[in-house]
């Protein structure tokens, strides 16, 4: 509420900013974790996602100096931990 969010910042951008590696780990995410399932898109623990540094509900801002690029189990082990 009242804050500006930068609907400029897509998964694909993200990736190509971090290199294609998560920013927790390290380790290179695999945009080929995933499985169709009932028409649905399930990603994989290993999916890129995007990780906000500053969490959201921790008054973090969506914008790029404050994501990040993560492997999903990455992002969900971090909660909404800043690290």
């Amino acid at each position: 509420r009242g804050k500006v969010i930068d609907k400029d910042i897509t998964l694909e951008k993200l990736a190509k900013r971090d290199n294609n590696q998560c920013q927790i780990c390290g380790l290179f995410v695999d945009w080929t974790d995933y499985e169709i399932r009932d028409h649905k898109k399930i990603c994989g623990n290993f999916y890129p996602s995007k990780d906000h540094i500053i969490p959201l509900s921790c008054g973090g801002l969506h914008s790029w100096n404050n994501v990040q690029l993560a492997h999903r189990i990455c992002n969900s082990r971090k909660q909404n931990k800043a690290i």
